[in-house]
């Protein structure tokens, strides 16, 4: 019974909650009609001694304090237990939101700049929906077209 009891207890133990690492490979494609791809990987870690599923994430994302877009993602990503994984997101950029013109020489000369990106990330686990919030700044050069 003693065994039945702590197999239980840690089975039942709250996963530790999934945290946000780092953005990589932030990119802006070729403007289309108005509109730039921004598109980027959101790697996060899985504490965890089991995996899930990621079920769902929505993300805003801010250049310069500045919203210009958002992204969602709503297919599955199979997350192994006590590891990273990778979420790509692409955001379209309406260019009239973004100030192009005054960021252009530092965008080429690969200066900096700051961004921002807000939301959540949802997990599933053994039918249990975990919401993960997503809160994070970094300073970084674009690679652009």
């Amino acid at each position: 019974m003693l065994i039945s009891l702590t197999v239980l207890h840690t089975s039942c133990h709250k996963p530790v909650e999934i945290t946000y690492k780092e953005i990589k490979n932030m990119k802006l494609e070729k403007p289309s009609n108005g509109v730039l791809e921004a598109t980027a990987d959101v790697v996060m870690s899985n504490p965890n001694s089991i995996g899930a599923q990621l079920t769902e994430s929505y993300f805003d994302l801010y250049i310069n304090e500045n919203l210009i877009g958002n992204s969602t993602q709503r297919s599955s990503i199979e997350i192994s237990k006590t590891s990273e994984f990778t979420i790509p997101i692409h955001v379209n950029i309406d260019s009239k939101k973004i100030n192009l013109f005054s960021n252009a020489f530092d965008l080429i000369q690969g200066k900096k700049i700051r961004i921002k990106m807000i939301g959540f990330c949802k997990v599933k686990k053994m039918g249990i929906t975990f919401t993960i919030p997503i809160n994070h700044t970094q300073e970084q050069s674009l690679n652009i077209f």
